[in-house]
């Protein structure tokens, strides 16, 4: 198995301007045993023109295009129709692969050869960009695990379905991950395509760890998610271009679940993945959905949006899900409980935390993704080049004295642990009858 073909698989739309940047992450893989697949989706710019360069430098260079511009999720399918056997790593045409991540991802499936998927820890680097603030234009940050270790899909699925401890990224991925097409396949047959709901890496996170029973998550990154002004994700989040959400909406002709309308916010995208993988029979029966914490965390990210979905959007989310009080109370919280709610429930471990974070810009001038991952091999594998390129640590604050802590009976936590536990003791008075008892509703 660890001698099996590889695909790299690019998909792209009217991105010239960065896809040479990715590519030339991939042609950087020393591995020759490997297909660099860069699917074009019927672009009108200088992209095929980038893609025929890189194929005469490369062999290992192939392309296909769409006869027509598709939506996100139909263009993935159509080019993962082409892909039929080995291996499959997915990434953006702003993304790139670390220096040694082929030859990395080649011993880690000698030393597990019954895997069928892996991921790696979040590691992201955002693009210059003059719209950005001097700190945010060119970060570059890098997560990092305590150990490579093997993962139960199912602990991990529940983790997510409770909505508490546990974001999408921390499922097994095909987008920055790898998957046998085994594993694509199995999803394909059983859930009737491989890509049932409009934003692919998060569907597919949750349909491969409905199919397989245990992936492999690696100790450092393999890749990174690069965010540059025309990036999808950052449009979705209003952080980019705000005609690339709009184009996206409009190509996409796959149906919203009838449960979960149309919005920004990861957590309505992660719970219409969940849903929708229930419906086909994906979702094993005893991972059940926490429909009233996936309320909760949507409608503290939709608040925090520099453009948030309407109220009238997330009240028709709250009745399609049973939660019409749930949304009564938290619109009746003040902006200044709700940023310390938004503030308890980040800290639960629901969004990825970061090892290194370093603006790479101010320090060493990168402009790229390509030399972004040469920096993150670095930090990586480096010490002392990472404590070359680090900042210095800040000097230890002087700890302020120590108030009583409420018990937990003055406070009234819930002995389970539950969900409550994550609600700030101001906005508790609000949401008190949510908390207790925090219940995981069952739709039928």
């Amino acid at each position: 198995m660890a001698d099996e073909q590889i695909t790299i698989l690019i998909p792209t739309c009217q991105r010239a301007g960065v896809l040479p940047y990715a590519l030339a992450t991939c042609l950087a893989q020393e591995d020759r045993n490997c297909t660099i697949l860069i699917s074009d989706n019927a672009s009108e710019d200088e992209t095929p023109d980038v893609i025929a360069r890189a194929a005469a430098k490369d062999s290992r260079v192939r392309s296909i295009r769409a006869a027509r511009r598709l939506g996100m999720t139909e263009h993935w399918e159509f080019a993962l129709s082409h892909i039929t056997d080995g291996w499959v790593v997915i990434l953006g045409d702003d993304d790139g692969l670390l220096p040694r991540a082929l030859p990395n991802l080649r011993q880690a499936t000698a030393r597990h050869p019954d895997i069928e998927a892996i991921g790696w820890p979040y590691s992201f680097y955002i693009y210059p960009d003059p719209a950005k603030s001097v700190h945010a234009s060119g970060l570059l940050a890098l997560g990092q695990a305590t150990e490579e270790h093997v993962r139960d899909s199912r602990q991990w699925l529940r983790k997510l379905a409770n909505f508490r401890s546990a974001y999408y990224t921390e499922l097994p991925q095909a987008y920055h991950g790898m998957v046998h097409t085994r594993l694509l396949e199995r999803i394909r047959t059983q859930g009737g395509r491989q890509i049932a709901t409009r934003i692919p890496d998060v569907y597919l996170g949750v349909a491969m760890a409905s199919a397989c029973g245990r992936y492999l998550r690696m100790q450092t990154s393999q890749s990174l998610f690069g965010s540059s002004p025309h990036s999808n994700g950052a449009s979705s989040q209003g952080q980019g271009d705000p005609k690339v959400y709009e184009r996206f909406n409009a190509d996409s002709t796959v149906g919203q679940h009838p449960s979960v309308p149309s919005m920004r916010s990861i957590s309505s995208l992660i719970l219409e993945a969940l849903l929708t993988c229930r419906d086909s029979q994906l979702l094993p029966q005893d991972v059940p959905i926490n429909f009233e914490a996936a309320f909760v965390r949507t409608f503290v990210e939709n608040a925090a949006l520099p453009q948030p979905d309407d109220a009238a959007t997330v009240g028709r989310l709250a009745c399609e899900i049973g939660q019409e009080q749930t949304f009564i109370k938290l619109g009746a919280m003040e902006p200044t409980e709700l940023s310390q709610l938004r503030a308890e429930l980040l800290s639960t471990g629901w969004i990825p935390t970061f090892q290194w974070c370093v603006n790479i810009l101010a320090t060493s001038n990168v402009q790229d993704v390509d030399g972004a991952v040469r920096i993150a091999e670095m930090i990586y594998t480096d010490p002392q080049a990472r404590e070359a390129l680090l900042p210095p640590p800040p000097p230890p604050a002087v700890a302020p004295p120590v108030a009583p802590q409420p018990t937990a009976s003055s406070i009234d936590v819930c002995e389970n642990h539950s969900f409550a536990d994550a609600i700030s003791t101001i906005a508790r008075k609000v949401v008190r009858e949510l908390a207790r008892p925090m219940r995981t509703l069952h739709r039928p």
